[in-house]
């Protein structure tokens, strides 16, 4: 008999009880510090520095 399918399952259902298991102890997930409010469209890339404002402030940039 191959027992890959077995590994491959009994491996599935660990995790899967483990994930059941963090959950509902409050796992919270990474925390990132994010710290942009207006300046989140720093670098996008092919805007000019021009439309870069106008962005940020809201407007609509018109490709000419």
């Amino acid at each position: 008999m191959n027992y890959s399918c077995v590994m491959v399952g009994g491996l599935t259902i660990l995790l899967a009880l483990g994930y059941a298991w963090k959950r509902k102890r409050g796992y919270l997930g990474p925390q990132v510090a994010f710290e942009g409010t207006d300046d989140v469209l720093v670098g996008v890339v092919g805007l000019s520095k021009e439309e870069e404002e106008v962005r940020r402030k809201g407007g609509v940039v018109v490709a000419t």
